[in-house]
């Protein structure tokens, strides 16, 4: 427990943003923080692929750890580059992804324990209110929300940085380090990582000065660390630019109501039409000027590399704001605004997006219920000022067509077909992989003010699973439908003899309001990583002899219940205890892996690790 306190210790003292730290290079070298990491990483997708040294993380142990943590102590450790490998995008396009080694990524993540410790702890982070993306309890919705608290912004400016991964400058990023760590060990490490190269798919190494290792699990935290200065580089000029506590009256507003309180006061009823008139005129317009030039605000947030900057003022103001920003990112960040996706637009047109969302503000009278800080609620009346976050569907339905669950006639009317790539699979797997791809797209667009235009969507999908249902079975849609319903329902049966059921998935309502806006629960960070080292399995005894010498883990990629393919052998004991990971001793391990206990039940394990 003492590399706890230890993290503990250095989140209290960073509360403090001037705090320096000094001397954290032997937590990065300690095998409990080892332990630590293992755990975190062991069970997230990809961590079973083999990095530049055909190593994965199978065959790890408490032995391995603390050799790796010795390198570390000593220096000796040489991070291995990361290979390359070029995966399909949905426009056609490839993007590159990088696969470091396991070994690495468990290095990596004790030192992005460290740095999250410096600069994003629950208490008092370093980084920015507006800085959104690869953060605890934040994402690309808290994003949104703080959007959507942007009344009255009249330009948006949309900020594109050219390759930012691949552009971030090694020297600027370690100078910027220096500022909270005095500890040139620790930095050290981190320009092992920035100088390890990448191995291309012919084989070639190449070696890069600028840039962040692909794929590295310490990417995101260096990224937020290099764009925490424009970020105060955007607040200082809210402290310059943001003017008037509160827009003036519309003249036009005022002489509506106060000729409506004067026909009150001469006894006119408020059932008259002239009375009538005058409400419904006033209702229409604003209350307030909304090109006062004695009020300004600048609104920011950032996701990442993407980020938008909301401007109360005219376009002039904007144009400026977007060329200063453009100046301080290439003198003080080398990094470069792609000019043709940098752009200003005017908030109610409806052409900017953040986050593939459509935001804009709204048109039309709006009332929404208020809850100000210290009040009571209150209906207030929006104008067509009021921002909106919107459903781009045109774009979702184009993304479909191209990953094959639709079709189009002349680019214009798209038309569900068969998705053939899903035709091999069991049925009830078929209604899995369809529920998975509808579900991300609605968790995701659910928080939309037009959520309902999912409809499209779901549409498109739910006819897709039928016809490719149809392909596997060779029959019509119409009988598929008599068969298995409209939305699909299909039976399976678990490796298990269990049957289950799985139906092709309908929304209860289309907006969710404010549901994904919800973050997490806070948690007391001293116990859950406390939690982790208790429950690692790395020191316990080999789960199918009851040996305690070299004792290392045995992984498996995916447990997906009723796969054949994948519940036959030992990987049957790893299903029926419903994990991927299994203590074993060397002589065992090898066993498993050459099939010598592909026969065995749950009885013959010498214990159940839980």
């Amino acid at each position: 427990m003492k590399i706890i306190e230890r993290l503990e210790t250095l989140r209290r003292l960073n509360r403090d943003p001037n705090w320096v730290n000094d001397n954290i290079f032997r937590l990065v070298s300690s095998p409990q923080l080892a332990v630590l990491a293992c755990e975190r990483i062991k069970s997230a997708p990809g961590n079973m692929t083999a990095g530049e040294d055909n190593v994965t993380l199978d065959e790890i142990s408490l032995e391995a750890l603390q050799d790796i943590c010795a390198s570390v102590r000593d220096e000796s450790y040489e991070p291995r580059p990361v290979r390359r490998k070029f995966i399909p995008k949905a426009d056609g396009k490839l993007r590159p992804l990088g696969i470091p080694s396991p070994r690495d990524k468990i290095v990596q993540e004790m030192v992005r324990e460290i740095l999250e410790s410096i600069y994003d702890n629950a208490e008092s982070p370093t980084f920015s209110e507006h800085s959104h993306g690869f953060r605890p309890r934040r994402s690309c919705h808290t994003s949104i929300r703080e959007f959507t608290s942007w009344q009255g912004v009249k330009w948006l400016v949309e900020g594109d940085i050219n390759g930012f991964f691949d552009n971030i400058d090694h020297n600027v990023l370690i100078n910027l380090l220096r500022k909270r760590i005095r500890d040139e060990k620790f930095i050290n490490l981190i320009w092992k990582f920035l100088r390890a190269g990448v191995r291309e798919e012919n084989g070639q190494l190449t070696k890069y000065k600028l840039g962040t290792p692909q794929g590295g699990i310490i990417s995101p935290i260096l990224a937020n660390i290099y764009l925490h200065e424009f970020d105060l580089w955007v607040e200082r000029q809210q402290g310059i630019h943001n003017k008037g506590k509160k827009r003036k009256a519309n003249p036009a507003w005022r002489k509506l109501s106060s000729r409506r309180d004067r026909l009150l006061k001469q006894g006119v009823g408020r059932e008259s039409e002239e009375i009538k008139e005058l409400e419904r005129l006033a209702s229409a317009i604003p209350t307030v000027m909304v090109n006062d030039p004695d009020f300004c605000r600048v609104f920011y947030t950032r996701y990442a590399d993407d980020w938008v900057i909301g401007i109360v003022g005219d376009k002039e103001f904007a144009q400026s704001i977007k060329d200063e920003a453009t100046l301080f990112l290439r003198d003080v960040l080398k990094l470069e605004l792609s000019p043709e996706k940098t752009l200003i637009s005017h908030a109610k047109n409806g052409k900017s997006e953040f986050l593939s969302f459509r935001i804009l503000v709204g048109d039309g009278v709006r009332r929404t219920k208020v809850r100000p800080e210290g009040q009571r609620a209150a209906v207030r009346r929006t104008t067509g000022w009021q921002p909106r976050v919107d459903v781009p569907t045109q774009k979702l339905v184009e993304r479909l067509q191209k990953a094959g669950y639709c079709k189009t006639v002349r680019g214009k009317t798209f038309f569900p077909c068969s998705k053939k790539a899903f035709v091999a699979l069991e049925d009830h797997e078929i209604v899995m992989r369809f529920n998975s791809v509808w579900r991300g797209i609605y968790n995701y667009y659910a928080i939309c003010d037009n959520a309902a235009q999912l409809r499209r969507v779901m549409y498109l999908l739910q006819y897709s699973c039928l016809m490719t249902l149809s392909h596997k079975h060779r029959r019509r849609v119409p009988a598929t439908i008599r068969k298995v319903g409209v939305f699909p329902r299909i039976a399976y049966m678990l490796a298990n003899g269990e049957t289950k059921e799985v139906t092709f998935w309908r929304p209860p309502v289309w907006k969710r309001e404010g549901a994904a806006f919800v973050g997490l629960e806070d948690i007391d960070v001293i116990l859950a990583k406390a939690y982790r080292l208790t429950r690692t399995h790395l020191n316990h005894p080999c789960a199918v002899c009851g040996s305690e010498s070299s004792v290392e883990m045995h992984h498996v990629r995916a447990l997906r219940k009723g796969n054949k393919s994948i519940t036959n052998g030992f990987n049957r004991i790893m299903s029926a205890i419903n994990r991927k990971q299994i203590p074993l001793c060397r002589k065992c391990h090898d066993d498993v892996h050459a099939g010598k206990y592909d026969g065995i039940g749950l009885s013959d394990l010498s214990y159940i690790p839980q």
